[in-house]
């Protein structure tokens, strides 16, 4: 990728990363990540997100599972298939479209941005076991005592959002690809609700776990489909990533593929009539869909539905 890049966050005051739930949305659900294509995909990931909270919670509250070794060997079972599942699937997914013809190294970002979130993630929870399992010792001042509670709930609180944010993003996989969020949000609760089945409640457990994971790959199958007849995007074709030399190049017309990109810096979008008045202003930090190539430029629709010709296409940055 060439020019500037999206930031991370669009600007932070210090103050603010003392609140928890300011501080885990900041870093877990970061500009970068583009937004749903349409109104009906983000509310099928919406669905996803409340079908895979069930299948982590509803089990441990309908069987009446709350004893602390319990929800401790969870976590270490989501930490043991997130830190599996989500790199094995992408590594995949890029071999399968480099294989296909495409150029993965303008991946590299989003990848590299999609682990760094994963990491942070995983690291956070270790911390809330450690916090967790340990006490201060009876030596221990009140103040420091003190201290440690205080850390552990904020810790506690910092978790909870984030866990909100990833279950919908997956890790910013959607800048990868918008088809992989559904994919690995059906892989990782399969996986989840599996190791959930040790359970005397044999018939009650089955029904219970499983319904999470049938809920979850009905909504991704709808949110697949809707991606490919609305707007042409398929899992193994990258919709972002350049074809590599000797494949045919993105010109328009049916061998388009669309694709979120993001401006270096604030660039006129015009009437697609060819009118010389400005429609719309794009501007660094928000993500936009390039929805076909003309002649006279990259014909580009902004996320309040305004479309336009971007005629200066340089040092793009694809999502």
């Amino acid at each position: 990728m060439t020019g500037d890049r999206v930031r991370w966050t669009n600007g932070v005051r210090r103050r603010s990363l003392l609140n928890p739930v300011y501080a885990a949305a900041l870093l877990f659900h970061p500009a970068w990540i583009p937004p749903a294509l349409d109104p009906s995909i983000d509310t099928l990931r919406r669905v996803r997100t409340i079908a895979g909270l069930l299948t982590c919670f509803g089990v441990h509250v309908a069987l009446a599972d709350f004893s602390i070794p319990s929800p401790l060997s969870k976590i270490n079972n989501v930490v043991l298939i997130l830190l599996t599942v989500h790199p094995v699937t992408v590594g995949v997914m890029l071999l399968v479209w480099r294989k296909r013809g495409h150029q993965v190294r303008t991946l590299r970002v989003p990848v590299l941005r999609g682990f760094i979130l994963l990491a942070s993630y995983v690291g956070a929870l270790l911390i809330l076991i450690q916090l967790t399992i340990a006490s201060p010792e009876s030596e221990t001042s009140p103040g420091a005592e003190m201290i440690h509670i205080g850390v552990a709930l904020w810790l506690f609180c910092f978790v909870i959002v984030a866990s909100l944010a990833v279950i919908k993003n997956l890790f910013g996989s959607a800048a990868i690809h918008p088809s992989l969020p559904a994919l690995l949000a059906t892989i990782i609760t399969w996986l989840a609700a599996l190791l959930d089945l040790n359970t005397d409640e044999v018939v009650l457990g089955v029904v219970l776990v499983l319904s999470g994971p049938v809920t979850v790959t009905a909504v991704a199958v709808l949110e697949l489909s809707r991606l490919r007849r609305h707007h042409g995007i398929e899992l193994l074709t990258h919709p972002g990533a350049p074809p590599q030399p000797g494949q045919p190049r993105p010109g328009g017309g049916a061998d388009f593929q669309p694709f979120w990109f993001a401006v270096p810096v604030t660039r006129p979008l015009f009437a697609e009539d060819g009118s010389p008045n400005p429609v719309a202003q794009l501007t660094p930090g928000t993500w936009y869909l390039a929805v076909e190539q003309r002649c006279e430029g990259l014909v580009a629709q902004t996320q309040d539905g305004h479309r336009g010709v971007l005629r200066d296409s340089s040092d793009i940055e694809r999502g």
